[in-house]
């Protein structure tokens, strides 16, 4: 474990990889609950949406910890060897450094992919109180035409290029296979926490219908929020993340 400054920490996931990570804190006194932010995917913690929900948690409470997921941001490691099964060891890599160094996180929340490697994670870990998700996928790896794309050349040669804003990622078959073998319904039934699911109606990257799946799969207590319908898949408006943070901040509140 590395602090270079006060809010940024680098730890290990399990493979050794040096993750790097950011932490934001109450400016004014003791956070009174801790959360871990996975990111979405090829995203890193510098988005605006793990940036601005987890600076307005800060406002209500909230300490958070936002990192990226190797090969990207900070992080060490090469995005190809990205899997979904690595993704929830490292949201337990994040949780545990939180727990070793500073205090056990009782909210887990993931933005995209990432909400897949929370919901994966949470029955794997002691004390989680809330699970949020934002924008997910009911079904990993079955959304977007890019993704289609690079799963079937991965399928024919090995390795595939996903191509997002003009970037190119590389995938091995790895990636594809192991995301095959994740049922999110299996996760929602092993969940013990609280759930809370937020999706904007117009999303065009994961489609609404994801979030009425969770809902339908997922045992009480789960809640639905629809986010505002200008509302996009990154959540880059601050208001839309501001309305995020309120509504964990009010999970928080009554868990207590």
């Amino acid at each position: 474990m590395s602090l270079r400054n006060a809010c940024r920490v680098t730890f290990p996931n399990a493979d050794g990889i040096e993750l790097c990570g950011h932490i934001e804190r109450p400016p004014d006194r003791e956070p009174h609950a801790w959360a871990v932010f996975a990111h979405c995917f090829t995203c890193n913690r510098n988005y605006k949406a793990p940036v601005y929900v987890s600076r307005h948690l800060a406002e209500a409470g909230i300490a958070t910890l936002r990192f990226d997921f190797p090969g990207l941001g900070g992080s060490a490691g090469d995005f190809a060897d990205t899997t979904l099964s690595g993704y929830v060891r490292d949201v337990i890599a994040a949780a545990t450094f939180l727990a070793n160094e500073f205090q056990s996180p009782s909210i887990l929340i993931g933005h995209s992919m990432g909400g897949s490697s929370v919901l994966f994670a949470a029955s794997r870990l002691p004390g989680i109180e809330l699970v949020v998700t934002i924008a997910a996928p009911s079904v990993p790896g079955r959304f977007g035409q890019s993704l289609q794309l690079a799963r079937e050349q991965a399928l024919e040669r090995g390795i595939g290029e996903l191509r997002i804003d003009n970037r190119s990622y590389r995938l091995r078959c790895d990636f594809f296979e192991d995301i095959e073998r994740h049922d999110v319904r299996e996760a929602l039934d092993a969940l013990n926490s609280k759930l809370l699911i937020m999706h904007g109606p117009s999303d065009d990257t994961v489609p609404y219908s994801s979030a009425e799946q969770l809902m339908q799969w997922a045992h009480p207590p789960k809640f639905l929020l629809t986010l505002d319908a200008r509302a996009d898949h990154l959540l880059s408006r601050e208001r839309d993340a501001r309305q995020v943070a309120r509504a964990i901040a009010v999970r928080v509140r009554s868990t207590e």
